[in-house]
């Protein structure tokens, strides 16, 4: 094997691929690029902090319980472990009236559903 060829064959195709347009711009704007990404994160990050914690807020009960209405039945009586958490109602109507009342944060109502196994319709 000549060795010379082999150099000569792979200087060609190096310079070859060097003066392309393509790839003279792909190797200036990766770095431009991620250079952009760092910096717009930087300037962004107090901001996000605000808005997690603004949608934080959202799903905060402010230490009151859910209250539940399970008319399909597959989620009562509320294991002791979440009895803090959760306070189970008869009807969506004494569920309301507990949520003006402000004794539970929000309401949860869990409807009836119909199941079906494959082949019994």
């Amino acid at each position: 094997m000549d060795w010379n060829k082999v150099w000569v064959v792979a200087r060609h195709e190096f310079l070859t691929s060097v003066r392309r347009a393509g790839f003279i711009i792909m190797t200036l704007s990766l770095p431009a690029i991620g250079a952009i990404t760092l910096l717009i994160g930087s300037l962004f990050a107090g901001q996000a902090i605000q808005v997690l914690e603004s949608i934080g807020e959202q799903f905060d009960g402010g230490g009151a319980p859910i209250g539940v209405v399970d008319e399909s039945g597959l989620f009562t009586p509320i294991l002791p472990q979440y009895q803090d958490d959760f306070t189970l109602y008869e009807t969506e109507k004494a569920a309301e009236e507990a949520l003006q009342a402000e004794e539970i944060s929000k309401a949860l109502v869990i409807g009836m559903t119909i199941w079906r196994r494959a082949g019994s319709w």
